[in-house]
């Protein structure tokens, strides 16, 4: 039996999605697993299920701090695939974890997806406070 190529994925935050571009990652990835073996990391404020749908989450504590919460996931997501992953593509999902693919270039091809750029939409998350 032929082994299916490992496809880590950065940036989705956990399966089920709750909605957005996480649920188009859902939709992706759910139809990628049978010919992929697929491992999401995860944050515990997104999800606590280490198997979903046959796909393996790892999952880490999120930070009582939000602002620092998605900053610290990406950070541990990055070391855990560098130090213990065996990965044949890393696929980084949001345009705020795209500092981390120069790292993971060292070891993976890498691939990121942006949905939109959040830093030119009328909107008050990226507004001053």
């Amino acid at each position: 039996m032929k082994r299916k190529p490992k496809i880590a994925v950065i940036g989705a935050k956990g399966f089920p999605a709750w909605g957005g571009a996480a649920r188009s990652n859902e939709a992706i990835f759910t139809r990628l697993k049978d010919n992929y073996d697929i491992t999401v990391y995860a944050i515990s404020s997104h999800t606590s299920e280490t198997n979903y749908q046959g796909i393996k989450q790892i999952i880490f504590k999120a930070h009582k701090n939000k602002k620092i919460s998605v900053l610290l996931y990406y950070i541990k997501a990055l070391v855990h695939a560098l130090l213990r992953g065996k990965f044949n593509v890393v696929h980084v999902n949001h345009v705020s974890a795209g500092f981390i693919i120069p790292l993971l270039r060292i070891k993976y091809i890498t691939t990121l997806t942006v949905h939109g750029n959040p830093f030119t939409k009328n909107d008050n998350k990226w507004s001053k406070p």
